[in-house]
């Protein structure tokens, strides 16, 4: 290993092609990531002195008798630094119609024909569109077609060269000033030397590499490329469109994940509990922290699988390929199905935030027959749905999930049934109908619970057949306080102070609360009942807003909207709430 501090036109003196392997991750950089790039590109050329921007580690890499390279370094940490400059140079020569200012870019690849080519060999994953750019002759349009339409889905090196196009500033940059005082630390890498070692560690500049950039690199080197085309490629960078769904941030808990990263956390607490390895207590908790899955991911592979590195391989090529052909994290701007099964499943873990259930769900459709899945998740759905209701302890979800139903093979409803209720004071037990009244009468809800709790009843409340308006997709619905949080400013307020009391408790409560689609004006909202049904001016109110909502429809004709009244809906909701997520134990009852 050695390592040399190099200003940019010496890197790029040297006639070396630069090769971004193939098992490396995409060009990730965004827009605040340019913006600071141009930034220092500005500072350079005005304040003419050094300016570090990183380090650029390479590894040799033996060329073949007769290539026509004669010297080739992988580039291990650096290919985003390395690309946006390339396209840097590329843009700023295009726009002074200069193409010198790009030829330090260039290898002469041919003595007898003095041909050129670009020194920086992209992986397949940005080939074309860096490419695709460093060839251009003259400034383009990129994010448009021939006929001028939007193009939708743009590789981020397409939207660099755009912006690019858009805010480099030809008179607050000097190329020269800029090849002469930009500098990397170069450190060289022996073509014997194990890059992972050092690829385990190192972050590219402001972006932190993900659990399966970490996870490709350990499983995939120059070796066995035939493995990577047919186990990683295919589910995982097959296109554009792969990427982006894999690459989408997912919200669990109080945190952000690629739902990659979800995927591939799912997938190890299924092989470390549900297929027969023999991990320890210790191991399992270990494996459990999410923002540790490499770590876990290769210590599992060293231990379990004796360094098996193509059993793995196989295993998150079958489970990323059902994955990938049912789980929908863009759910919300869909109608939800009102028949139970998998699909209202997946926008309670996607829209209700419920991705604690990722790792079960998957078991069950990678082990579970077709007809007894959708039995399961229909009593996923009335089991979560009940205790979310009830407020109940959420803290068991974790081992309920992993060590309980995917440990103990919970590969039916009843059995599914019969483990969550085998104990009555355990933390992860069923609700019983007591908790439910309680949740609909006693609990306050913060509105993006109460929008998911209205929008899974009103579904399933609903069919196609009897329904007056269309359902929309959750992401479509507001939440509305029919009593306004403000009632004081413009509704009759009670002389009884107690009444007053209970009312201002009930603005939070189940009978006050609405789904509908859109929002109403602020005015409208705020309003007394009358206008708030009907609207002013141009502005509607619920009758429109709310017409055809089963869980509010017939509330709608009422004269006054008072504490009675949100008493009487929540009465209603409870009845309806058992009779949608019913349990066996429960009983009818007339008292509320």
């Amino acid at each position: 290993m050695k390592a040399n501090d190099l200003f940019l036109l010496k890197v790029f003196s040297t006639h070396t092609v630069f090769e971004v392997p193939y098992y490396q991750r995409a060009y990730v950089w965004e827009e605040g990531n340019w913006k600071r790039f141009l930034e220092d590109m500005e500072n350079i050329s005005a304040v003419e002195k050094p300016y570090f921007i990183g380090s650029l580690i390479l590894k040799q890499k033996e060329t073949e008798t007769g290539s026509k390279y004669g010297d080739i370094r992988v580039v291990i940490d650096g290919q985003q630094r390395l690309t946006t400059i390339t396209i840097f140079f590329k843009v700023l020569s295009l726009m002074r119609n200069r193409p010198q200012i790009f030829n330090d870019f260039l290898i002469t690849i041919s003595d007898e024909s003095d041909e050129k080519e670009i020194c920086i060999h992209h992986n397949h994953i940005d080939k074309d569109a860096f490419n695709k750019i460093v060839n251009l002759t003259e400034l383009e349009d990129l994010s448009v077609d021939k006929n001028g339409k939007k193009i939708e889905n743009q590789s981020r090196i397409i939207r660099l060269y755009n912006y690019f196009r858009k805010n480099l500033d030809v008179e607050k940059i000097s190329s020269d000033k800029v090849k002469k005082y930009l500098h990397f630390v170069v450190i060289d890498l022996g073509a014997e030397e194990n890059e992972q070692q050092i690829f385990d560690t190192i972050n590219s500049l402001g972006v932190t590499l993900t659990t399966s950039e970490l996870l490709k690199n350990y499983l995939f080197d120059e070796r066995n490329e035939d493995k990577y085309n047919k186990y990683w490629k295919p589910v995982f960078e097959a296109n554009e469109e792969q990427k982006l769904y894999w690459d989408q941030i997912i919200n669990s808990g109080t945190k952000k994940y690629h739902l990659i990263d979800l995927f591939l956390y799912a997938l190890l607490m299924i092989k470390v509990r549900g297929e027969g390895y023999t991990v320890t207590t210790e191991d399992k908790l270990e494996y459990e922290k999410v923002d540790k899955l490499f770590g876990s991911y290769k210590d599992f592979v060293e231990k379990y699988l004796k360094r098996d590195k193509e059993e793995l391989m196989v295993s998150i090529y079958n489970a990323a390929t059902l994955f990938m052909q049912n789980f929908n994290p863009r759910c919300k701007s869909e109608a939800v199905s009102s028949e139970p099964g998998f699909e209202r499943v997946n926008l309670m873990m996607f829209a209700l935030d419920f991705t604690v259930m990722l790792p079960y769900v998957l078991y069950v459709m990678m082990n579970a027959d077709p007809a007894e899945q959708v039995k399961i998740f229909e009593y996923i759905e009335t089991f979560m749905m009940r205790r979310t209701i009830a407020r109940m302890e959420t803290r068991g979800y974790n081992g309920l999930f992993n060590d309980g139903l995917i440990a103990n093979k919970v590969l039916t409803a009843e059995a599914l049934r019969t483990y969550v209720d085998k104990d009555k004071d355990a933390t992860y037990r069923a609700a019983r109908q007591e908790d439910i009244k309680n949740g609909v009468k006693n609990i306050v809800y913060i509105n993006r619970q109460a929008l998911g709790f209205l929008y899974m009843l009103e579904s399933r409340l609903r069919s196609d057949k009897m329904a007056a308006t269309q359902l929309y997709g959750i992401g479509n619905y507001s939440l509305e306080h029919l009593l306004p949080k403000k009632w004081r400013q413009y509704w009759t307020v009670p002389a009884d102070e107690d009444i007053v009391k209970q009312t201002d408790f009930a603005l939070y409560t189940f009978g006050n609360l609405a789904i509908i689609p859109g929002a109403l004006n602020t005015s409208i909202s705020n309003a007394p009942w009358p206008v708030k049904l009907s609207g002013k001016g141009n502005k509607e109110g619920l009758l429109k807003y709310a017409k055809g909502l089963v869980t509010l429809d017939e509330y709608l004709t009422l004269p006054t909207w008072d504490l009675d009244a949100i008493r009487a809906r929540a009465k209603k909701l409870y009845g309806q709430i058992l009779a949608t997520w019913s349990e066996p134990y429960d009983v009818e009852e007339t008292e509320f």
